[in-house]
């Protein structure tokens, strides 16, 4: 959850994130949802981190998602793709106005 919010963002196996509204309990499936709508990703959701005002998702393909959320049209607008990874994404990390990744590969990445 990012500091400061009531939001919290969940990935799946079923291939879906979840936006929680913590105060209401009610969760919006983006890929689906009229109230908020996330375009991707595409496969297994391995890892979420929310920094710098964006939501980040790790793939089971290797790629990393980037969305920015849009107040006035309530909806997250895709912000980036990152590819450059060949197996899975399951650690992502801001800090330091950068996004470290972790993948099922021997070496590690930074955005």
């Amino acid at each position: 959850m990012p500091s400061g919010s009531d939001k919290l963002y969940t990935g799946s196996k079923d291939k879906n994130v979840m936006v929680w509204d913590c105060q209401s309990g009610q969760a919006w499936n983006t890929q689906t949802s009229m109230d908020l709508s996330l375009n991707g990703p595409v496969g297994q959701v391995y890892a979420l981190v929310v920094g710098n005002d964006l939501l980040f998702a790790g793939t089971k393909d290797g790629t990393i998602l980037a969305w920015r959320f849009n107040a006035v049209e309530n909806r997250f607008d895709p912000a980036a793709t990152l590819k450059g990874h060949t197996l899975a994404v399951v650690t992502l990390v801001v800090g330091a106005n950068r996004l470290y990744s972790g993948s099922m590969e021997i070496y590690k990445s930074q955005w």
